[in-house]
């Protein structure tokens, strides 16, 4: 029989395991037996450094390599906002995650963005009725260009995934500090940058 590992949240930490899961569901795509799911979209499936396009044509799956849009990002975030750039106008695109810091990514770089690509961000669960979809464009628009530059720089110096805060600040504080100044937004919008 197969070995089952004890403790399936220690697998899901091993990097090698991650790139194997990633490597079989990628190369999963290619069953014909997946046409009726598939239908008339385009699927697009990074593997390592590689972005393939699987669509049907003549009733069988097609993979191609999307020279385009492969990239070196290591973090699932910054690659989300790297395809979300690539993605012509107009349309719309769901972003479906549970990390903060996709949105601070996407609001940081939102200028940058083709004004007619409207991104929305899902959230919550649909098993516990609390599944919505909230608007980068509308949040942006409220929050003004120059804030939404600063708060990448300002959420890797206030604590991301593993940082918590400022030493003995807190994220609060710091934040009211940034709303209210232009001057820090400016400073951390050029940080931003680099």
């Amino acid at each position: 029989g197969e070995n089952r590992p004890s403790s399936w949240t220690e697998v899901l930490r091993n990097d090698q395991f991650k790139e194997t899961l990633v490597e079989f569901s990628v190369q999963s795509w290619e069953d014909n037996g997946l046409v009726s799911i598939l239908k008339e979209k385009t699927l697009y499936a990074n593997g390592g450094d590689v972005c393939y396009s699987f669509k049907i044509r003549d009733g069988r799956m097609v993979k191609n390599v999307e020279p385009f849009l492969c990239c070196t990002h290591k973090e699932a975030d910054s690659r989300m906002v790297y395809h979300l750039k690539s993605i012509s106008a107009p349309n719309t695109v769901v972003l479906r995650t549970a990390d903060t810091d996709i949105l601070v990514i996407v609001l940081g770089c939102f200028s940058s963005l083709d004004q007619e690509v409207n991104p929305w961000l899902e959230v919550g669960l649909y098993s516990k009725n609390t599944l919505r979809y909230k608007s980068v464009n509308l949040l942006s628009m409220k929050l003004g260009d120059v804030f939404c530059r600063s708060l990448p720089a300002y959420h890797a110096c206030t604590g991301c995934d593993y940082t918590a805060a400022f030493s003995r600040k807190g994220k609060v504080q710091p934040f009211k500090l940034l709303e209210k100044n232009r001057n820090i937004q400016d400073l951390f919008g050029e940080l931003g940058q680099y």
